[in-house]
Order: C-alpha cells, then sequence, then structure tokens
C-alpha cells in the first residue's frame, strides 16, 4: 500500500530501488508539487487491521493535509474474506485507489478481483477510484484519468 501523493513513475521507481521492500510504514522521499510538499509512505499492510494503523500514521504525518491510499490486494482467499474489511479501513483515507490482486503463489478466483474492496470503500463512504491494471495508475496526482 502506498500512502501517496506523487506521480507514480516516482513512487514505483523508489519502490523498486528500496533496499527494504518489505518495512512497515517506509519513507520512500518527499516531493515539492505545484500545490505544495507531498510525502511518500510504503507499507505492506495485507490486513484490515495494519491498514487501519497504516492510514492513522499516514493521518497523523499529514495533519489537514489530503491523505490517499493506494493498494494492492494480496491473494484472492485474503481479498475474498476480507474485502467489506479491507473497504472500511482504506475509508479512513480521503482518496482510495485500488488496483488488482497479487495472486502470488495462489490462482485467480472467479468473481474475486480488487473491485471488491473498491466497492466496499465506496460503500463505506471513500472517494475510491479502481484500475485493475497497475500500469494504468495515473501518472498525475489525484488520480486523473483513473476508471471509478
Amino acid at each position: 500500500m502506498y500512502l501517496w501523493g506523487w506521480p507514480q513513475t516516482t513512487c514505483g521507481g523508489a519502490r523498486r530501488h528500496s533496499p527494504a521492500r518489505c518495512a512497515r510504514f517506509q519513507p520512500l522521499g518527499s516531493a515539492t508539487l505545484p500545490d505544495g510538499q507531498v510525502h511518500v509512505f510504503d507499507d505492506y499492510a495485507h490486513h484490515p487491521t495494519e491498514i487501519r494503523a497504516a492510514l492513522n500514521a499516514g493521518r497523523r504525518v499529514s495533519g489537514d493535509h489530503r491523505l490517499v491510499a493506494c493498494f494492492q490486494p494480496h491473494l484472492y482467499s485474503r481479498t475474498r474474506e476480507f474485502a467489506t474489511e479491507f473497504g472500511r479501513a482504506l475509508a479512513l483515507a480521503d482518496l482510495v485507489v485500488v488496483t488488482d490482486i497479487y495472486g502470488a503463489r495462489e490462482e485467480p478466483v472467479p468473481g474475486v478481483s480488487g473491485k471488491l474492496v473498491a466497492d466496499a470503500a465506496v460503500e463505506a463512504g471513500a472517494d475510491t477510484y479502481y484500475v485493475p491494471n497497475k500500469a494504468e495508475l495515473p501518472v498525475e496526482t489525484g488520480c486523473a484519468g483513473a476508471r471509478r
């Protein structure tokens, strides 16, 4: 999950070159954009309780500023089991972007996709975008061009 607010190309590059890819609430960097300072963190949260903790930490860091969460569910079985709870946890962010599932060792499960999480986040009141293919994540801050 990215607590995110700058171009995905920058986030992706920072993550690829990070020596501790699975760290908790790891700062990836900061940038100054036309509308202000942006801080980017990465967290390996893959359970609703962990997501809540990461977003609460992000809220403490961001203060009154916008908090954006970009989430890729991990495992079909976990997504099927916790989709509603993931959505509720992600709703702590001001803006939520959900991609499709990283299945790792699991085969795809019919009817189980990141859209289950995105729909649950919408149901929980979050401004949410579902972008199935990570390669299509918007480059601009604020998810311009993302599909709802």
